[in-house]
Order: C-alpha cells, then structure tokens, then sequence
C-alpha cells in the first residue's frame, strides 16, 4: 500500500513535468526527470550529476534561478492537485511539523542524488524549501570548503570519518538528542567529535556469513544435531561445532533434505575459499579487518580511517581459527586456493555450501534467479571471532554521513534537523531510499514493511536495535593497505597449501621481517 501511494506520486510529479512544471530540489540536470526514472538511474553505477548553481536564502545573493524554481514547485502542488492531496498523510505521515527554513543539501554521493532530488521535491510541496546539490566531481571537500565561506552555505553536508569531522569542527552542530540520532539503529555508527555527535549515518555496506537457512533447518531434524534451530549459532564455538559436523556427515544430510523434499545436495560446509586476484580481498582485506579492529578497539581508537601504529596481532590466533574453518570444512583443495578458480558464489548459490563469507552486495546476484537458492533459503550472521561474540553485529562500513552546519540559522538548523528526520521516519522517504534506491539506512524505523529491499541489510539494522555492535571495516587503519593485504595474501596462500607458516602470516600482518 505504501510503495502504491508513493508511486502514484511520481505518476503525478511524471504528469506534471509533462506539463511544464519546475522542481524546486533539483540538480539541473535532473529536474523535470520522472521520480520513478530518476530514483531507477540513480541505482546505476557512475551515474552523471551537474553541479548546480549554488542556491542560497533570498537575502544572500541567491541565483535568480532558485526563486524561479520556487514558484515552479509552487504551481507543481498545484497540478498535482487531489492526487498529493490524498497522498500527503503518507508523504508527511511522520508527522512532522514542516517549517519554511532553508534546508541546502551537498550530497556526495551520485548515486543517492535521484532519489534525493525527488524527496526534496515533495517536501517543497509539503510547505518546506528544500534544494539538494550533488558533487560529481570527486572534489567534494573542496567544494565544501568554499561554500561553508559563503554566504550560500549547505545546511547539510556529508562527512565520511573522524578525520573529516575534525576538518569541519566549527561548522559541526551537535547531533546529541537530536530526534534523527535517537532512531539510529546502533549509535556505534554515529561519528563523534569533541564529545558531540557529529554526524549519523546515511547508509552503510554490510557483510558476515551468509547462511542457507532452509540447509540448516533441516540439519536440526537429524539425530544428535548440535543445535536445535538455525538462531542457535551465536558464538565461534557453536559455529565451528555445527560446520565440523556437516562435514562429517554430508551424507546423512542429503538424505534428510531429499526427506523434507528439498532439492539441494550439499558438498561442504563452507563455500571454497578462493586466494586468486578476484576473491583474495574477502580473507586479506575483509575478514583480517577483525584482528585489526579488536587489537585498535582495545588500544581505545576509534577512527579506523587514521593510519595506526604498528600492529601487534594481539588477535591473530583468532583470524586462524576462523581462516581454518573456512578452509577445512570446504570442499577446496587448499594447495590451490590461488590457481584452482573456485567460484564460491556458484557453491554457494546452487545449494552445495551451507555457510559464506559474503554481503549486501552478494544479495542481488544470489536472489536474480540464477542459482536455485531464493530469497527465503538465505540469512546472515556476524562473523563470530571468539573474542565479544555476545555482543557482536555484523560488519559494517559507512562512509556516508550526515552533518548539520552549526553556523546556519536557528531556522535554517531546525528545519535541516526536521527534513533529515523525515528522510527516515516517512513512508515517502524509507520508501525511495530502503526499498527503491536500496540503500541499506541503519534506522530504527526502517524495519517491517520499511526494512530495506537487500535482506542482508535488513539483518544489519535488526542487530543494531537489538543492541549488537557493528564491527567496522577496519584495514583502512594500517599503513599502505594495498601492499598489506598483497603481503596478506601471499602469506595466507603459502600457509593454507603447507608451504609456509603463521609465523609468516604474523609478520604480513604485523609489517615485520
């Protein structure tokens, strides 16, 4: 009912671009865009945006366009008559008291720009000003550096880690019991700065191992199952107990998915790890971002983007436990995780694997219908280390985020707080952003009906009200990151075939000869 109204919405906005009308939250090149088609090309990568002409209030030098556009978003509520009039209660179902103060966004994120111009078209014609802005250029920092000098300021703009936030500290407006940063799912996530929240998520990338949930009910039917249901696994332990014992009886677990009238034949308990120049950066770049982020967690950092101090491998012997799971219950023949090609996504995807490290960005080859696995045989779970089990979310990495200008006016501030608030807590704005854009937006209200279209996502948000902590995607603290994970790499490799040691793979990590 929901996703019904919004489109009948972007029918309305279709029809009157049709007509003429303007759009008063615009890019240039995207105003007068369908909604629908510009929130569907703003899913496609590389997507192309024009930086507008700067809009700004009235009495700041604003381009004479910016009021045109006004005017032509004015008429577009007009035109768009009992359609937006039957719809409002959806579009501003919050509730929300929509003032009329400023609200410029600097987005930097190209993707999201589509669907952003479209809510801020909508809410221009609940009664508030909205004008997004979008930096294609890659040259968003400086870009911002010279608005914030401006009197045609951004109210809102992106930050992407610690160390931004410390660029911006003047212009930073403290987000604490703010009503957007109450419904952050895991304020873990949130970026501080002398001692403010300076910053709430806009979305994030998520990854842990990706489960075949229908496999492993089915493994709970058969006599002496370690565990008597798939939620059963919430620790390393209990993980490695139940991956052991499939390998060990993988017979007797066909037998009893041929019984339940399940077509899928398992092989091996985790999909072959592969260690080629494709795959390689899932063990050396992704799963050793957990040794890392405990050893940096213990040591009280907390910008992962800040080069660290050399690492001690403090947990290391946890990264092979996990590292020998994943090779000795898999069917890969670990003399050649390099050259053999395995192709773990196809293992995983036709039902010979239970278990896979993988992610979000997994989901939508896994559930196109090319394998036999669906949507309803899937789920993921954090990838268990030994070390905060209980506790512990999936691994999450965001580097896009929201800011407020603390210079802007009261005005300016409290409408900038209001629209970011419905841009996650309206049906319009969960809709566009969670479900047809599919960004994965770490709120408290973006569950149920509202939880993201990526499931793997979804879980994401789930762990955070449930009080978990997401696990940063740490490796972008060590020094070099690039050469780290290739020395990674190659160590890992030689010790997985027996042509190396862990000692070897201490030095990798730990930058030492």
């Amino acid at each position: 009912m929901h996703r019904q109204i919004y489109r009948m919405i972007l029918a309305a906005g279709l029809a009157c671009t049709l007509a003429g009308c303007g759009s008063a939250g615009r890019v240039e090149n995207s105003a007068g865009t369908s909604a629908e088609a510009a929130v569907a090309e703003s899913a496609a990568p590389a997507a192309e945006t024009q930086t507008a002409s700067q809009p700004g209030a009235a009495d700041t030098g604003e381009d004479p366009s910016a009021n045109t556009a006004v005017a032509a978003g004015t008429e577009s509520a007009d035109r768009f008559g009992g359609v937006v009039s039957a719809a409002k209660l959806a579009v501003n179902n919050a509730g929300l008291s929509i003032g009329d103060g400023r609200v410029y966004v600097l987005n930097a994120d190209p993707r999201a720009d589509a669907a952003l111009q479209t809510l801020a078209t909508l809410y221009t014609d609940l009664g508030g000003y909205v004008t997004v802005v979008t930096i294609s250029s890659g040259d968003y920092n400086n870009e911002l550096k010279a608005l914030l000098k401006q009197g045609e300021y951004p109210t809102v703009f992106n930050l992407g880690s610690e160390s931004d936030a410390t660029k911006w500290k003047d212009y930073l407006y403290d987000l604490s019991g703010s009503d957007v940063a109450s419904h952050v799912a895991d304020p873990s996530l949130d970026i501080h700065c002398d001692g403010k929240t300076a910053a709430v998520p806009a979305s994030v990338r998520v990854y842990g191992i990706i489960c075949n949930r229908t496999i492993l009910e089915s493994y709970c039917k058969m006599s002496g199952a370690l565990i008597s249901s798939p939620d059963d696994i919430q620790s390393l332990a209990t993980l490695s107990a139940v991956a052991d014992d499939i390998e060990t009886r993988l017979q007797e677990l066909n037998a009893q998915l041929a019984a339940d009238g399940k077509s899928f034949a398992v092989t091996e308990a985790f999909a072959s790890p592969s260690m080629d120049a494709m795959s390689a950066w899932k063990l050396s770049e992704q799963l050793a971002a957990l040794p890392v982020y405990y050893e940096l967690k213990d040591k009280g950092v907390t910008d992962f983007s800040v080069t660290a101090d050399a690492l001690s491998g403090t947990y290391l012997d946890n990264f092979r436990q996990v590292f020998d799971l994943y090779t000795g219950d898999s069917a890969a023949d670990v003399t050649h995780l390099a050259d053999k090609g395995y192709d773990a996504e196809q293992e995983f995807g036709s039902g010979q694997a239970v278990f896979w490290q993988g992610g979000d960005s997994d989901y939508g080859a896994l559930t196109s219908g090319k394998y036999a696995v669906t949507p309803a045989d899937l789920d993921i779970i954090p990838i268990y280390f030994g070390v905060d089990d209980a506790n512990e979310g999936l691994c999450v990495d965001s580097d896009y985020h929201w800011a407020v200008n603390a210079k802007a006016t009261d005005e300016e501030i409290q409408a900038s707080l209001t629209f970011l608030e419905w841009l996650y807590t309206s049906d319009a704005g969960r809709v566009a952003l969670g479900q047809e854009l599919g960004m994965i937006c770490p709120y408290d209200t973006c569950t149920g009906d509202f939880a993201p279209a990526n499931a793997f996502g979804a879980k994401a948000i789930l762990y955070g009200t449930q009080g978990k902590t997401s696990v940063p995607w740490a490796y972008t603290a060590v020094a070099d990151p690039d050469s780290w994970r290739s020395g990674l790499t190659s160590a890992l490799t030689a010790y997985a075939a027996g042509g190396g040691t862990w000692d070897d793979v201490k030095k990798a990590f730990s930058y030492t000869s």
